[in-house]
């Protein structure tokens, strides 16, 4: 999918939501800290989203990748310097991203965006536990022909908002602080509207530690979607008639005029695009080096899982298939269903230009961990194969915080 790379970056919010959970991905001056990224911590799209679980999971790993573009990376802050952070901070950033197809086929892959992030947080204390509430929105938008079934060149996401306990407990020994977060998401997406998404909620863990220049970051999380129907579908309009008389609906019983699929008479769905996301799992690695006060180098590796809601019941009935694979096995499958891996890398330059002014020049990669006939694993921090996909891309992030 031709946004996969560039826009899953966002569902690890550069690193795996590093924000309050991991390595904060901005510098924050006195008490603006700077931008939080998803505590899924997202996305991508897509997705996308606990520090490393799904924001959104309202379709599948791939699809949601597409949706999201990368998140801004700037100066690192640690959980344990928020700590000492309160009051309100708002952070923005424009980011531009160009997809490696680009440079494949600049006539058949070309793929360049641009993506406005906004954030807020206010650090509190609550008893002696200082706590972080946080909101996000994201937009973005395609200069290249977009490669998505509507046509649009604007896609934006859920609005997502989340609370988090930054270095809540650090222990004397290892030197290891340990944040915990949830989040939920808010549906504004054309795409989640279609997939009845009332809700992600999100929980995770993150661990860190400073060694010298070095900050170290493990993060894990996990996600629940929560749906009105299991299925992604287009609804039959004409409940009242098709359902009822068996006919077919017209264009008449679509709100707008306009049909958008032809759905067969006494059927409550039609143009069904698969199961929605129900579960999702996620974990997460990052490094970064403070070369100077405000240069700084980051690395991550995150990987994630989820599972769609399951087609049937708990097990086979009169029309379930019969076949069975080389191996034996039935060919249908029942339950919950594995909606397939995702592996999302970063490796940034981020520098510090004022207090409240940052840049960073990243390159991304968001695509399944194996290639396509499952032989083998692919190199994880740059895609050698499908330029069509833009699996990975380079760009440009300019951030502002207050």
């Amino acid at each position: 999918m031709k946004h996969l790379l560039a826009t899953a970056c966002v569902l690890l919010a550069p690193v795996v939501a590093r924000a309050e959970h991991g390595t904060q991905l901005a510098h924050w001056a006195g008490s603006s800290p700077g931008q939080q990224a998803d505590p899924v911590a997202p996305p991508p799209t897509q997705a996308a989203p606990a520090p490393t679980a799904p924001q959104d999971v309202a379709g599948n790993l791939e699809k949601k990748a597409a949706t999201k573009g990368p998140a801004t990376v700037t100066v690192v802050t640690t959980p344990d310097m928020l700590v000492g952070l309160s009051g309100l901070s708002v952070n923005a950033s424009l980011d531009h991203y160009l997809g490696a197809g680009t440079f494949i086929n600049s006539n058949l892959y070309a793929s360049f965006a641009g993506a406005i992030d906004l954030s807020g947080r206010y650090l509190f204390k609550l008893g002696r536990v200082k706590l972080g509430a946080s909101a996000r929105g994201y937009v973005s938008y395609e200069y290249t022909l977009p490669d998505a079934s509507t046509g649009r060149r604007w896609s934006w996401r859920d609005l997502s908002f989340g609370l988090s306990a930054p270095a809540v407990y650090k222990d004397a020994l290892t030197g290891i602080s340990f944040t915990p977060s949830l989040s939920f998401t808010v549906p504004i997406t054309p795409e989640s509207w279609q997939a009845t998404t009332i809700t992600v909620l999100s929980a995770g863990f993150n661990f860190t530690r400073s060694l010298g220049r070095f900050n170290l970051a493990l993060s894990v999380g996990g996600s629940r979607g929560f749906h009105v129907h299991p299925e992604s579908a287009i609804r039959n309009p004409s409940s009242n008639t098709a359902v009822t008389n068996g006919a077919s609906p017209s264009v008449d019983n679509f709100s707008d005029g306009y049909m958008r699929a032809a759905c067969r008479g006494g059927e409550s769905t039609c143009a069904i695009a698969g199961n929605n996301t129900a579960w999702g799992l996620s974990g997460a690695v990052s490094v970064d080096f403070r070369a100077t006060d405000a240069l700084s180098f980051s690395g991550s590796y995150a990987l994630r899982t989820a599972w769609r809601y399951a087609n049937a019941g708990n097990g086979p009935d009169q029309y379930t298939p019969q076949g069975t694979t080389s191996n034996g096995d039935s060919v249908a499958t029942w339950g919950f269903m594995q909606a397939g891996d995702l592996v999302i890398t970063s490796l940034s330059a981020n520098y510090q230009i004022t207090d409240h002014w940052g840049a960073s020049l990243f390159v991304y990669t968001a695509m399944p961990p194996r290639n396509s006939q499952g032989t083998s694993f692919r190199f994880p921090f740059w895609a050698f194969d499908g330029a069509a996909n833009n699996y990975s891309s380079l760009g440009l992030s300019l951030s502002a915080s207050f």
